[in-house]
C-alpha cells in the first residue's frame, strides 16, 4: 500500500484481490466462529456515478463512487486490473454534496446506490467482510493478504460449507436483478430518495 501526503488532502492507493460469495445464516455463523473480529458492524453507503450507467465498468474499465462509512466520506475510483484484482484510490471529502457536484460537472450521472452493513473479520489468509446488503441479502467477501493466493482459501471455504460460484461485483448483481420489474421499482425508489436529499441541499 502506498500513501501520498499533501498539505490539504490524503490520497490512498492500494491493490485489492477479492472474491465474494452469497451466504445464508448458517454459513455466516460458521465464519464468525472460525475467524477473528477486526471491526464491529458499521453502515456503509455507496453512490456510484458514471457516463454509461451500469455499463460504465465494461466500457471504461473502472467505477467511481462516493462512499459514506459512518460519516467518513471519500470519493473512490476502482480500476479493474484482471479478474478479481483491482487498483483502488481514494480522496477524503467534506460532504457527499461536494463529490456529487464535482462528478456531475464531469458529465457523470448516478446509477447505483448500495446500502449495507459490514462486519470485518480476519483469518491468516485474508480479511473477511460480512456484508448485509439492502435488497440483495448476505454475502461474504475475502480480501487476500499479501503472500497468499485464492487457492489458499480453498480449504477454509470448503470447511465452512461455502458453495456455488463466486459472485460478481455488487453493482453487477444489481444490474442482473434489474430484469425483475418488482426489484427495479424498489431499487429506483431507493435511488430517488438519495438523489432527492442532494437536490434539497
Amino acid at each position: 500500500m502506498l500513501w501520498e501526503m499533501d498539505v490539504n488532502v490524503r490520497r490512498k492507493y492500494m491493490i485489492e484481490r477479492e472474491i465474494r460469495f452469497k451466504i445464508d445464516d448458517e454459513i455466516k455463523s460458521n465464519i464468525i466462529n472460525t475467524s477473528e473480529l477486526l471491526e464491529e458492524s458499521t453502515t456503509c453507503i455507496d453512490l456510484c456515478m458514471g457516463k454509461y450507467g451500469f455499463d460504465s465498468l465494461d466500457k471504461l474499465g473502472y467505477i467511481i463512487r462516493i462512499r459514506n462509512k459512518n460519516g467518513k466520506i471519500n470519493m473512490e475510483s476502482k480500476r479493474k486490473l484482471e479478474n478479481n484484482k483491482w487498483n483502488e484510490a481514494s480522496i477524503p471529502l467534506q460532504d457527499i454534496e461536494a463529490g456529487f457536484d464535482f462528478l456531475k460537472n464531469l458529465g457523470l450521472s448516478p446509477y447505483l446506490y448500495i446500502n449495507r452493513t459490514r462486519e470485518i473479520r480476519k483469518i491468516k489468509q485474508a480479511k473477511i467482510c460480512l456484508d448485509s446488503i439492502d435488497l440483495l441479502g448476505d454475502y461474504v467477501e475475502f480480501e487476500l493478504e499479501d503472500g497468499f493466493e485464492f487457492e489458499d482459501l480453498k480449504q477454509y471455504i470448503e470447511k465452512n460449507k461455502i458453495q456455488g460460484n463466486p459472485a460478481p461485483l455488487y453493482g453487477d448483481i444489481f444490474k442482473e436483478c434489474m430484469s425483475s420489474l418488482e426489484f427495479k421499482e424498489k431499487f429506483d425508489n431507493r435511488l430517488k430518495e438519495v438523489l432527492a436529499k442532494q437536490s434539497d441541499k
